[in-house]
């Protein structure tokens, strides 16, 4: 399995280029910040991609278990890893939950911005 490390996940880009594509439409960060929009408050910290990061290695460990604890029948083995493996990958889920609102957010301003330009999509 590839190391995680070897390609950091940089949330922080993630968010710059919802706010470059929020200004493009004549939108702002302050904009985004004042609707209710919760999530941008917790902002993509430093904290943020260090335990998710955290997060994969501890699943990609834990499917390691599984498959090693299968080959070897320990049922309780097994579902130990599963249970940690859920709770992973619920965690894992929750980062994405955040750039979901974050996306679905810019969407709606960019419905309702005025069209300027040619897209290309």
């Amino acid at each position: 399995m590839e190391n995680i490390n070897s390609q950091p996940f940089n949330l922080n880009k993630v968010k710059a280029s919802i706010v470059q594509c929020a200004k493009a439409v004549g939108s702002s960060e302050q904009v985004l910040k004042d609707s209710d929009f919760d999530d941008w408050q917790n902002d993509y910290s430093k904290s943020w991609q260090v335990r998710f990061i955290y997060d994969l290695q501890c699943l990609q460990k834990a499917i390691k278990l599984i498959d090693d604890a299968i080959l070897q029948k320990d049922l309780l083995t097994v579902d130990e890893a599963l249970r940690d493996a859920v709770i992973r990958s619920s965690s894992i889920a929750s980062t994405f939950e955040y750039i979901t609102s974050d996306l679905m957010h810019l969407r709606h301003i960019l419905k309702n911005a005025p069209i300027t330009g040619n897209s290309e999509h």
